[in-house]
């Protein structure tokens, strides 16, 4: 019975903490790579097909920063089956990219989870491969660690049985030093 609880309250604590919303702190991050000056009366010189891509576009940035929002929870849920699928061939590096998270996330009382916007790194539209930079602000029983990086991702292409999803390829994660 206790064992619930605690699953209960730290997924409680996990999801109340859990942000994608810029917080105040962010306001001396980087400006966002992707910036979109649309206004309405550009929207109305758009064909139908480049308003499909322009949608197509911004579908594969939003299903690549939800890719590392679901790793990064199950992460946090100590769910390590599920967050190794997020990997393309269905498992991390057997030293994973972000084995400072991993280690970090051990004794996690609480996780605040950002994601800027994700960066192009070829140029089709929409990207078959994109980096999605994160904030990281784990609170543990010796105090506030902060983990900054990038997670790098392809498109894994749709088949018969899978539609097409994004998986991680690559992470750069460091502790921020203070």
């Amino acid at each position: 019975m206790r064992i619930g609880w605690l699953v209960f309250a730290l997924s409680v604590g996990m999801l109340s903490g859990c942000s994608c919303q810029k917080s105040p702190e962010s306001a001396d991050a980087k400006p966002s790579p992707i910036v979109d000056n649309a206004t309405p009366n550009d929207a109305a010189a758009l064909s139908p097909e480049e308003m499909e891509a322009k949608a197509r576009h911004s579908r594969a940035l939003a299903n690549a920063v939800d890719a590392v929002q679901r790793y990064l929870n199950a992460l946090a849920m100590r769910d390590q089956a599920l967050a190794d699928g997020f990997w393309s061939g269905g498992r991390p590096p057997s030293q994973p990219d972000d084995v400072v998270l991993r280690t970090a996330l051990k004794d996690m009382q609480s996780i605040k989870i950002m994601s800027d916007a994700p960066v192009a790194l070829d140029d089709q539209s929409p990207p078959q491969l994109l980096e999605v930079p994160v904030r990281l602000r784990i609170q543990t029983p010796s105090g506030l660690q902060r983990i900054n990086g990038t997670y790098r991702l392809h498109i894994k292409p749709s088949t018969d049985t899978d539609p097409a999803k994004w998986e991680i390829v690559s992470a750069s994660i460091q502790p921020e030093l203070r």
